[in-house]
């Protein structure tokens, strides 16, 4: 007598059915208008929000004159960019290149 081990192998058919979560279904475009989204950055405000860069505006603006001394300019633009509220914006930081283009030529000038 010869007993034989034999494996027996399961299909896919053959396995139990997989749990599925169901899927939200996309919302029409008449809901999408009555509940508008508001993007967050992450300070928590909306991005629709104007940024207040007024300040830094200027003090940029006073540095640029062409009467102002190197030093003072120097001065004002270091303020600029290492001011304490750190904005990141995308106005603050176009101003922030600005300032350093400005600082670079306030550097020359100055020796």
């Amino acid at each position: 007598v010869i007993l034989l081990k034999t494996k027996t192998y399961r299909t896919m058919a053959e396995t139990e059915a997989m749990e599925v979560d169901p899927s939200p279904t996309p919302a029409s475009p008449e809901e999408e208008e009555a509940t508008p989204s508001t993007t967050q950055n992450d300070n928590g405000d909306d991005e629709d929000n104007e940024e207040d860069i007024a300040d830094l505006l200027t003090l940029f603006e006073s540095s640029s004159s062409s009467t102002t001394p190197p030093s003072t300019q120097i001065t004002n633009l270091t303020t600029i960019l290492t001011e304490p509220s750190s904005r990141y914006g995308p106005k603050a930081t176009t101003l922030k290149e600005r300032s350093i283009y400005s600082l670079a030529r306030a550097y020359c000038t100055s020796n």
